[in-house]
């Protein structure tokens, strides 16, 4: 019904991996095989279920070298590799990309003059196409679609959206859905999924089993860094890289003074030592420490009536990145005050100057108010404190 652009490209029978032929002995000399492979529903009566298929080529002389990535190449990191090795050494002037592949990642190297092309017809006029090449077809890719990232039919891997981080103890949903190799998810497939990870210390959840082609499942991560997430259904199985990082946690203080109790933060969970915390003001508790706490920063607001304070008790708390106390802000008892961020890290702030019993400085540190060390001591152990018109001193208590 119509003529199609498509380059086809051939291959050596005689040496397994070639597309180069040798010189023709003659004009009925042909070295070469092209291998078509396309897909046709059955009938619902097996009379009219097609029995034949005639392809008439048109050969067209083009000042353009062009090529097209499958599908199915696209998803063999093999067949990738050589249809670039293949595009540079014809000189290609455009490759064509289809829906899904990983070449339109912008962590992908580009072929020669990529474009994308999301629908290619397969049947029917410009005008009024009949049928597509991405039509569905059976379940044939486990897709894993982690917080943040969506289906797209057309993007890299079928997926749009970056996928944010996993939190210390925070809940971090992964949908996992059951598709084709075009993008269309497979809606009536059964299929049970069990997820699994790399790092052995983080809460798998239990196996699910799809409902409309897809099914949510919630894993736990308490270690810092990269791992891999693996999912695996009755016969397939895919993977993604998980990354947890640091966020920032709320203390409410509603249940009682204790750090490690999680219903005292917003968040319902306790901090991670790559956390940083915001203490507010205004709150019916404040926490003191019972235990060496580690977290990233610290930054205190102020209070209408009740000004935030964090009681050290007789504790470390080692904190590295800024501490800002806002103007309001106190520490108290007479435990240690450890500060190990990297440069361009700040102190300063608190109820009439930062106020601390002993003060550790193990980073590189610039203070935006004066500093006070009472009844202590201050102490730079491999560490900077920078220092420009404002006052730092130890005082008596």
């Amino acid at each position: 019904t119509g003529i199609f652009p498509y380059g086809f490209v051939i291959r050596n029978p005689s040496t397994p991996g070639s597309r180069t032929l040798p010189v023709a002995t003659g004009p009925n000399d042909y070295a070469g095989v092209m291998t078509l492979t396309f897909r046709l529903p059955l009938q619902s009566a097996s009379t009219t279920d097609v029995f034949a298929v005639v392809a008439q080529f048109l050969a067209v002389q083009d000042s353009e070298t062009r090529m097209t990535e499958s599908i199915e190449e696209s998803q063999d990191t093999a067949g990738v590799r050589r249809l670039r090795e293949r595009a540079s050494q014809l000189g290609a002037t455009t490759v064509t990309v289809l829906p899904g592949s990983p070449a339109q990642s912008p962590f992908v190297v580009d072929y020669p003059g990529q474009r994308t092309i999301c629908t290619v017809r397969t049947a029917g006029t410009v005008a009024s196409p009949a049928t597509f090449i991405t039509a569905p077809a059976g379940y044939a890719r486990l897709g894993i679609y982690r917080t943040g990232e969506t289906l797209d039919p057309c993007a890299a891997n079928f997926t749009a959206g970056t996928a944010e981080y996993a939190h210390y103890g925070m809940p971090y949903t992964v949908t996992l859905r059951s598709m084709d190799r075009y993008g269309n998810v497979a809606t009536l497939t059964p299929d049970t999924v069990t997820l699994a990870s790399s790092d052995g210390t983080a809460t798998m959840p239990a196996a699910g089993g799809m409902t409309g082609g897809s099914v949510v499942r919630v894993p736990t991560y308490v270690t810092y860094g990269n791992s891999m997430l693996y999912a695996k259904g009755r016969r397939l199985a895919s993977e993604a890289q998980m990354t947890v990082w640091g966020m920032t946690r709320t203390w409410t203080g509603n249940v009682n003074t204790l750090w490690a109790e999680n219903g005292d933060w917003v968040e319902n969970m306790t901090t991670g030592v790559q956390d940083s915390v915001i203490i507010p003001g205004d709150r019916p508790n404040y926490p003191l420490l019972v235990q060496n706490q580690t977290i990233a920063g610290v930054t205190m607001t102020p209070g209408a009536t009740v000004q935030p304070t964090i009681n050290l008790s007789s504790f470390d708390l080692t904190v590295n990145g800024s501490v800002a106390l806002g103007t309001t802000g106190m520490f108290a008892g007479t435990g240690r005050l450890l500060l190990g961020g990297p440069p361009g890290s700040t102190i300063g702030g608190g109820l009439s100057n930062f106020d601390v019993r002993n003060l550790r400085v193990l980073g590189t540190y610039s203070v935006t108010s004066n500093i006070n060390v009472t009844g202590g001591r201050i102490v730079v152990q491999g560490g900077r404190l920078r220092n420009e018109k404002l006052r730092i001193r130890v005082r008596p208590s």
